[in-house]
This record gives C-alpha cells, sequence and structure tokens, in this order.
C-alpha cells in the first residue's frame, strides 16, 4: 500500500489520517482532537465543506426512516444532532437518544436543541461506538429489537463507517443484531 508522498506503508497496524500514515491506535483520539476543536463551527463547516449536499443526504434518510410519531431514534455518531432535529420536526412526539465521542459536539448539541426547545425530546450519550464491545452496547440494541421499549430506528451517522481499523481485533466489534430495527448510515 502506496502513501501519499510515494513511501510504502509497512506496518499492517497502520492507517491513514489525512495525507499522514499514523499508527491505528492514534487515529481515534486524532479525529476527537479535530472534532473537538471544531464543535462550535462544525455545521457551518458541514454547508461549506459538502456544499449542502449533507442536506440532501439527511433528507434522502428521513425519507427512507419515515419517523412516525411516538418512535425513538438511537443516532450514532450523532455529533451536533442535526439528524435527530430533522427526526424530531417529522416525528410528533418522538424521541431521540444521540451518541457521539465528542463530549464538545454534543455540549453545541445540546444548546440548539435548547434554543429549539427540543431538549426534552433528546438524550445526549458521551460514547465511541467503535471502541465499545458489543455487551456494552447490549442495552441500546435491546432497545432497537423491544418495541415496548419505544425505540424504532437507528442511524449510524459518519463515525461508524469510518473507523480506524476496519477489521476488529478479537472479532468483538460492534456489528447490529439481524433481528434490530431499521439502520441506515450516511
Amino acid at each position: 500500500m502506496e502513501q501519499a508522498n510515494g513511501k510504502r506503508m509497512t506496518d499492517s497496524r497502520q492507517t491513514h489520517f489525512g495525507f499522514q500514515t499514523v499508527d491505528e491506535d492514534q487515529k481515534a483520539g486524532m479525529v476527537h482532537q479535530v472534532f473537538s476543536s471544531v464543535a462550535s463551527r462544525y455545521d457551518v463547516m458541514n454547508d461549506l465543506m459538502s456544499v449542502g449536499i449533507h442536506r440532501i443526504w439527511k433528507t434522502a434518510l428521513m425519507d427512507w426512516l419515515a419517523p412516525r410519531s411516538g418512535q425513538h431514534l438511537l443516532d450514532v455518531a450523532g455529533g451536533t444532532g442535526d439528524v435527530a432535529f430533522r427526526f424530531l420536526d417529522r416525528a410528533p412526539q418522538g424521541r431521540v437518544t444521540v451518541c457521539d465521542m465528542t463530549e464538545s459536539m454534543l455540549v453545541e448539541g445540546r444548546k440548539r436543541a435548547e434554543a429549539a426547545e427540543k431538549a426534552d425530546r433528546l438524550s445526549w450519550v458521551t460514547g465511541d461506538a467503535m471502541a465499545l464491545r458489543r455487551q456494552q452496547l447490549r442495552p441500546l440494541y435491546d432497545q432497537l429489537r423491544h418495541p415496548q421499549r419505544d425505540t424504532d430506528r437507528r442511524c449510524p451517522g459518519r463515525g461508524l463507517p469510518r473507523p480506524a481499523s476496519r477489521r476488529p481485533a478479537d472479532g468483538a466489534g460492534v456489528q447490529p443484531d439481524p433481528g434490530a430495527g431499521d439502520a441506515m448510515g450516511l
């Protein structure tokens, strides 16, 4: 595998971060640092970097999810809650649990929720879904599989498709249960 600078990657425990080659165990911290530093400007940056296309994706996601009143969404890697707010706009009496590894992103989301008077329908959880073992996520997956617990949808945002390593070291990586509720990633 060749790097951007023409050198070959020799260690299979390395990955790319921007134009750099870094150790896999360092990447999550680097990603966390980037998102922590841009949290207050993330939504504007997302608009600029995607030229607004992310809004089309999120609209398509909501069309696919077809939110209904009373449903509960688990938004993994939910950041500032953009998907969560769209879900709540379409699901009167709906609820959303937003999980993200960057507390400062969640803080920005909480501010938005207060301003939009939606805070009572949102829960914010700090956690790195890629670092959690399946057993630790079991309560969240159980909510998805049991409608009586009122969790009907889950939505991994952009955090799950880009792990530092796409191969769990011990085979216990985060993977959805086949019987769980609907899932859609961006």
